[in-house]
Formats: structure tokens, sequence, C-alpha cells
């Protein structure tokens, strides 16, 4: 938990200095999942599928971030909503 939240911490802070880095936006939604903050994770990918909606990287973390958050039928609606190429 700890290594997650100092992750976290500096995306953060890497986000307040570029804001439009996509790789950064990812990797602070996958430490706020693994910090235990399922709702921030999915609002980071959701942000991160704003700007490319074919990453599937992005929509394995909503996913997981929604199943994580107990919101089953979102996450379902996030499978079907993802593009064929991203489901794998």
């Amino acid at each position: 938990a700890d290594a997650a939240r100092e992750a976290r911490t500096t995306y953060a802070a890497l986000l307040r200095e570029r804001p439009d880095d996509g790789v950064a936006r990812l990797r602070h939604a996958d430490a706020c999942l693994d910090d235990g903050d399922a709702t921030a994770a999915a609002r980071g990918y959701r942000d991160v599928l704003a700007g490319r909606p074919d990453d599937a990287s992005a929509w394995a973390g909503l996913v997981r971030a929604l199943v994580a958050a107990g919101e089953a039928r979102a996450a379902l609606e996030g499978l079907e909503a993802a593009p064929p190429a991203s489901r794998g």
C-alpha cells in the first residue's frame, strides 16, 4: 500500500506539470486502484479513454476499477463499449 500511495503521489505531481500526458494519467489511475481508491481510478481511466478511446490498458483498468467499486453493471457495460481490439 505504501508503494501504491507513493506512486499515486508521484504521478499526481507529474500530471500537474504535464496534464496531457496520457501515460502518466494511465499510471496514476493504476496507482489509485492499487491504493484502494477505485472511484478515483475509474475517473482516471475514463480521462485516458476520452483522449485515447482504443487504449486497451485503460479499458481493462476501467473494468477492474468498476468491479472493485462494486459496480458490476457498469463494468459489464464497459466491456461491451470497449472497441473489439481492446477486448483481447
